[in-house]
């Protein structure tokens, strides 16, 4: 999102996240959220050469511990969210650890936009360095949103949203759900200070195009639009553990479909909590499921059981059958008509 806007605004901007690194046309695939730091400085020069004026980089906690972004002071940095995830034998030895290596992005970056609702928010923010401002969905910060609608037609599935504090007017976004109009809040937080060097003060032109910016934003797998027709629906989503779980089903809820149905999987070789847990909340959703295989290798037998299926409490089936996929289930809601 946040590169949409910027190039809305003009500035050619680079990319280095999950999904890959992207730099004009070119995109590379990333092994990790945030690649080893020898690989970020090589992204870096090629961004230069393309002639690229920002760059927009998801830093990971495990780089924040592991020095990958060592002697980079950012601009600009954004906390969005944290819970419980990211705890494992591969990964952090236990929240605290997680949270405090999370929390050093504020110690790397000049300005620091926070999410002033987030969990821990004092524990966050407690050893930033860095100048510190807020953005909040219906909440008290120096960003807010309110005035919510969820949008959805024959051509276009969304949000819609009201925006006040250091930037003001009315948004829409192409992507669904509300934890979308979070995160379009938080971008549109970051690049007016970006754009106006740490003021929050635009010009009108300037205004309106990233306020018009984020209408045919999309993200692969984030929410991503497959496939619509007249009787259904395909969204893509990298819920991966059951706090995104649990908000992607809140917000499909919120635009009242007839019958919702969840495929889903859990990549191997990471904490088996998450498995069970993501299980726990399409079973508490009450919501048909089914689950696909894992991208990665499983390597001890039964991780695929986490998902906990079979017999739910009210006599509903999770089904772990590999080939009921979603293309299946896709023939499936064409024939039935929703």
């Amino acid at each position: 999102m946040i590169k949409a806007v910027l190039e809305a605004a003009g500035k050619k901007t680079g990319l280095i996240g999950t999904n890959g690194a992207v730099i004009g046309d070119v995109k590379f695939p990333t092994s990790n959220t945030t690649p080893e730091s020898y690989v970020v400085q090589d992204y870096f020069h090629k961004m230069v050469e393309a002639g690229c004026e920002c760059c927009v980089m998801e830093v990971s906690s495990q780089a924040l511990m592991l020095h990958r972004i060592g002697g980079i002071m950012f601009d600009y940095g954004l906390f969005t969210n944290i819970s419980p995830d990211h705890i494992g034998p591969k990964e952090h030895k236990s929240f605290e650890e997680y949270l405090f290596y999370k929390s050093r992005l504020l110690t790397v970056c000049k300005t620091g936009i926070v999410n002033r609702l987030t969990d821990h928010y004092d524990e966050v923010v407690k050893d930033a360095t860095c100048r510190l401002l807020t953005y909040a969905l219906n909440g008290n910060a120096d960003f807010m949103g309110d005035d919510i609608h969820y949008a959805s037609n024959h051509d276009f599935v969304g949000i819609e949203f009201s925006i006040h504090g250091m930037l003001d007017g009315r948004v829409r976004v192409g992507m669904p759900g509300k934890f979308n109009a979070d995160n379009a809040l938080a971008a549109l937080a970051v690049c007016t200070l970006a754009l106006s060097g740490g003021s929050g003060v635009l010009d009108d032109y300037t205004k309106q195009a990233i306020l018009g910016s984020l209408v045919k934003v999309r993200v692969d797998g984030r929410m991503e639009i497959a496939h619509v027709s007249k009787k259904c629906s395909v969204i893509v989503d990298y819920a991966h553990n059951a706090v995104s779980m649990e908000s992607l089903l809140t917000t499909l809820r919120d635009y009242h479909p007839k019958r919702l149905v969840c495929v889903f999987g859990c990549g191997g070789n990471r904490a088996r909590d998450r498995r069970y847990s993501m299980g726990r909340s399409v079973e508490r959703w009450r919501i048909s499921a089914s689950l696909r295989p894992t991208i990665r290798v499983l390597r001890k037998r039964g991780h695929h059981q986490g998902h906990r299926g079979g017999p739910c409490e009210d006599g509903r089936n999770i089904s772990c059958d590999p080939g009921q996929t979603g293309s299946n289930l896709l023939r499936d809601q064409e024939r039935r008509g929703g």
